[in-house]
């Protein structure tokens, strides 16, 4: 994250957004977040914004870092749904899990950059040993 402030600067808030599909996760970015404000003296403008997917009513960025981190905590794995969608004339293979099941909510996640979309993630949910 560090270097995504560092390329960004004072435009790092109206270019990049952080989003996720549970609100602890946002909870979670957002204290990390003022941690390294603090630890780094940043100002407001140089943290990105965090959104929840559900609550994101339009808009977009020019960046966009989805955190798709689910953790079952050694629950058993339901692999959801396999699908195909035609997102921007592209062909989109989709493993839909947790909140991503629902349709509307994936694809307004995977539509919000309008230049780069990086999508991180991991957590026991996502393997089953």
């Amino acid at each position: 994250m560090e270097r995504l402030i560092d390329h960004y600067g004072n435009d790092t808030r109206a270019r990049l957004l952080v989003l996720c599909f549970y609100t602890r996760q946002r909870d979670l970015w957002n204290t990390l977040l003022y941690k390294l404000r603090v630890r780094l003296n940043l100002t407001y403008e140089q943290i990105p914004e965090v959104r929840v997917v559900k609550s994101l009513q339009g808009g977009s960025k020019e960046h966009v870092l989805l955190d798709i981190t689910i953790d079952k905590a050694g629950r058993p794995i339901d692999m959801g749904k396999i699908s195909v969608h035609m997102i921007r004339n592209r062909a989109v293979l989709t493993l839909l899990l947790g909140f991503t099941r629902e349709y509307n909510q994936a694809v307004t996640a995977l539509t919000r950059a309008e230049q780069v979309l990086w999508i991180v993630g991991g957590g026991s949910g996502w393997y089953d040993e």
